[in-house]
């Protein structure tokens, strides 16, 4: 029983950094106009921790992007996103927060290895869903 895998490029990869870095960007700018027009204690906090958040993420973004050392493994932008998500959750921007938490969902998916796998029942490749070729099919 011979099985054989190898990955492949995800084209999806660079569009989606950019695009998360753009969604760090604009949550930054909304949790501050929120900071500076929030009348509450609380949403100042909560809009204060998102400024913080947020900001972290974008230095770290730019630390893994255009520096020397490349830490992609240990920094998801994905959990920025739903810690956002979750300020923005007790702020009562709800909207908004399920808007944050799909991406974040959409994240985790988009940016995952790739593998083929080949064996004697067919090739599985990766897409969404899962497809298994079978051998009779393939010409």
């Amino acid at each position: 029983m011979t099985k054989y895998s190898f990955a492949i490029p995800n084209a999806k990869t660079n569009s989606y950094r950019l695009i998360s870095f753009f969604m760090l960007a604009i949550n930054l700018l909304i949790f501050g106009y929120v900071f500076l027009i929030a009348s509450g204690n609380n949403q100042k906090n909560l809009s204060l921790v998102g400024v913080f958040i947020n900001g972290a993420g974008i230095a770290k973004f730019f630390l893994n992007n255009y520096s020397g050392t490349k830490n992609r493994k240990n920094f998801r932008v994905e959990i920025v996103f739903i810690i956002s998500a979750l300020l923005w959750l007790f702020i009562g921007k709800y909207v908004l927060a399920f808007m944050l938490l799909f991406f974040a969902v959409l994240g985790f998916y988009t940016n995952k290895q790739l593998i083929i796998y080949i064996n004697e029942n067919g090739i599985s490749y990766p897409s969404f869903p899962p497809k298994l070729l079978l051998w009779p099919a393939i010409e």
